[in-house]
């Protein structure tokens, strides 16, 4: 179990953490998102020890990361973006020297080994000096090396960086593996990576947790989006009322089917695209009103779909700016009665 309560960290004037809580329990795959300067990395840092917090806490399996901070990076494995290699030692020489900054003994450390040169697909590699490796082979070995004392909780920046596609799909499946018996905390920019992995998602923004809820709550938020491609009518048949341009169009899509126009593009051949959106407590299936109101108004439709939600949506309309949400809905506890 991993707990952050009430934490806040200031560089200076610069606050950089304000009063940040979430949780992380066994078995879970947490994603840590937001734009850069968001805090998540001070947040790691005050996870793993190496920077206190002004105020607040942090505790790893009921350990203060800061008061028995010797005990608590003994529990956790973290993977850093950028992560520090010893180029000129081989591979295995680094991850022998690894186990044994944890403190573990010779025969585990030699199964060990095995087990983390084979999950992460560096046993061709075993001999090889680092400063010869490629960068998505780097990113392996340090992934072996978060790996290899079995921590109780793992944390992982950007732990698909630089691999192709093949390893990215391996590497997927090994964390959620990993995630069965481990505390895992993910942060990433490739927010398609975090849809493939995480369970729930934490969103910070100006060092404030703008949303903690489960990741389909989060990609299901705001309004129900719909394409729509239509064309007036030369000739209306006889099941339209009315001939409306464009912009009386949208008027009456808004009275009747309280769709906004979210985008209007004007297409070949007179063809018009929208993007509409429809607030998501609609109880009925709006593209049927939608398809009325373009027959009453004279244009014909060639596409009236849905989007699938979003989470790069869901993430801009968090981060973008503005007034962090209350702490209920920050917390998707409307929905799902409180953080997992």
């Amino acid at each position: 179990m991993l707990r952050v309560q009430d934490v806040t960290k200031r560089f200076g004037r610069h606050l950089a953490v304000d009063r940040a809580s979430f949780e992380v329990g066994q078995g879970e795959v947490v994603g840590l998102l937001g734009p850069n300067g968001a805090g998540k990395t001070t947040i790691i840092r005050m996870i793993t020890g190496t920077v206190p917090p002004d105020a607040g806490a942090v505790s790893v399996h009921g350990l203060d990361s800061m008061a028995q901070s010797r005990q608590v990076r003994g529990l956790i494995g973290y993977m850093p973006e950028s992560a520090p290699l010893y180029g000129e030692m081989r591979v295995d020489s680094y991850l022998r020297h690894r186990g044994k900054l944890f403190g573990m003994a010779r025969s585990d450390l030699a199964g060990a080994l095995r087990r983390e040169l084979d999950r992460c697909m560096i046993s061709d590699v075993a001999r090889s000096r680092i400063a010869t490796l490629s960068k998505g082979y780097r990113q392996r070995v340090a992934l072996a090396a978060a790996l290899l004392h079995q921590p109780k909780v793992l944390i992982l920046d950007e732990p698909t960086n630089a691999l192709d596609p093949a390893q990215v799909r391996q590497t997927r499946a090994l964390i959620r593996e990993v995630a069965r018996t481990t505390t895992l905390l993910l942060s990433s920019h490739v927010l398609s990576e975090v849809e493939r992995v995480c369970d729930r998602v934490v969103v910070l923004a100006a060092g404030r947790i703008r949303a903690d809820m489960p990741l389909a709550m989060l990609a299901g938020t705001g309004e129900r989006v719909f394409n729509v491609e239509a064309r007036q009518e030369a000739h209306p048949s006889s099941a339209a009322s009315e001939s409306l341009d464009a912009g009386a169009l949208e008027q009456a899509l808004s009275r009747d089917a309280g769709a906004r126009a979210l985008e209007r593009h004007d297409l070949a051949q007179n063809w018009t695209r929208w993007r509409l959106g429809v607030p998501s407590v609609s109880a009925t299936d709006p593209r049927e009103t939608i398809a009325r109101v373009l027959a009453r108004a004279g244009w014909l439709a060639r596409e009236l779909s849905e989007e699938r939600p979003s989470l790069e949506r869901a993430f801009e309309r968090l981060t973008s700016g503005g007034d962090a949400p209350s702490e209920s809905v920050a917390r998707g506890e409307a929905a799902s009665g409180g953080a997992a």
